[in-house]
């Protein structure tokens, strides 16, 4: 589970050096920011407003917590198969029986 949060805040730590390299290669974005930077500080609502990248990080931490829940429901299918099997080739009774019998020789 570390190691999605890891992958989470190298994903957001990475958005700025996309961005910055994505202004590098075309200069009219950075006429653009400049233009949009000083209409921003005369416009007060620009809190509902998303950029792509936003959008992009919301998808895939829907994507990945998606993905982990599969995973699970997946897990706890094939361990419910193993004990249904083992359950109808061995009954459970048998097994308690065994293990005790084993402990407390």
């Amino acid at each position: 589970m570390s190691s999605f949060l890891c992958q989470d805040k190298e994903f957001e730590k990475n958005k700025k050096e996309i961005l910055r390299r994505m202004v590098a290669t075309n200069p009219n974005l950075e006429a653009i920011n400049i233009n949009s930077d000083a209409g921003d500080r005369h416009i007060s609502n620009n809190d509902n407003r998303k950029y792509a990248w936003e959008y992009e990080i919301e998808e895939y931490r829907k994507k990945k917590n998606r993905d982990r829940f599969y995973k699970i429901g997946a897990l706890a299918g094939v361990l419910s198969l193993i004990i249904t099997v083992i359950d109808k080739f061995t009954p459970i009774k048998e097994i308690t029986h065994i293990a005790f019998n084993y402990i407390f020789k």
